[in-house]
């Protein structure tokens, strides 16, 4: 995966489901090389309001360019429930298909 993107699990403590969401995330082959950061958002009122009720929230983080490339694909930045296997390996591979594209 291209070296600028970032994923971040937007999560709490406590919360089984984003335990579940970052194990799924983990053990697929499309994750190898994925920068990977992790948000508490009980350390914030605004990220609190913003996916509180959400969590578990995958959200990538990209140059400008490609979260325009993705927007003009009709692709999202933002993974949320139901997170499954399927759901994460479809969505990281339009990511790196999009990053791929904008490479060539």
């Amino acid at each position: 995966m291209d070296k600028g993107l970032q994923i971040t699990l937007f999560t709490t403590d406590h919360c089984s489901l984003c335990d579940l969401a970052l194990d799924t995330l983990l053990g697929l082959p499309q994750a190898r090389g994925v920068m990977l950061r992790t948000v508490d958002v009980a350390t914030s009122a605004e990220l609190i309001a913003a996916y509180g009720e959400r969590i578990p929230v995958f959200t990538c983080t990209a140059p400008k360019r490609l979260l325009k490339h993705l927007s003009q694909q009709g692709l999202t930045a933002e993974l949320a429930a139901p997170i499954t296997a399927s759901a994460v390996a479809g969505w990281l591979n339009k990511l790196q298909a999009a990053a791929a594209e904008l490479d060539q």
